[in-house]
């Protein structure tokens, strides 16, 4: 099922709707996120939610990945992610979330009583040159959005003197 129309199926769109909203907008202002350490520690947030291990988490440059197709939920028992490395792990982990939306070229699947997202990500639009494949809890998108919601209001307020 297409992510809008599951959202809508299991009344969860509304619930989105802020995540949608906020992730079409630009990342990392410069003035709150100032430093490679802060978006790193974003990175760092994104690697330790649940399930997340170095067994299902690869990310490395493009050459070397061998990433699954599209339907290849149906071989994985749980959450897997592939991404290929570019400007940083917490901007390629937005933009490649942002771009299988944005691209239609994210599903969701029901497993084992959860609903997971298949989303993949190509560097072009012939679909040939993957850069990405993530088979992650649905939540795991509204989590995206409080860490970083979260790490902004800690950076803020420290460069406020509070």
């Amino acid at each position: 099922m297409k992510l809008f129309e599951a959202l809508q199926t299991f009344n969860r769109l509304e619930e989105y709707i802020p995540f949608l909203d906020w992730i079409f907008e630009e990342k990392f202002p410069k003035e709150i996120w100032d430093n490679k350490n802060k978006i790193q520690a974003y990175a760092n947030k994104i690697k330790k939610l649940d399930g997340v291990s170095d067994s299902n988490f690869t990310y490395d440059a493009q050459k070397r990945i061998a990433f699954p197709e599209k339907n290849s939920y149906r071989q994985f028992n749980g959450l897997r992610i592939y991404m290929s490395n570019g400007d940083s792990m917490a901007r390629d982990w937005l933009r490649h979330i942002r771009n299988g939306i944005a691209h239609g070229l994210v599903q969701v699947i029901q497993k084992n009583d959860n609903l997971f997202i298949e989303l993949l990500d190509f560097s072009d639009k012939s679909q040939k040159n993957q850069t990405a494949y993530f088979l992650i809890p649905i939540d795991f998108l509204l989590e995206s959005k409080k860490i970083y919601d979260e790490k902004t209001k800690s950076f803020s307020k420290k460069k406020r003197g509070k």
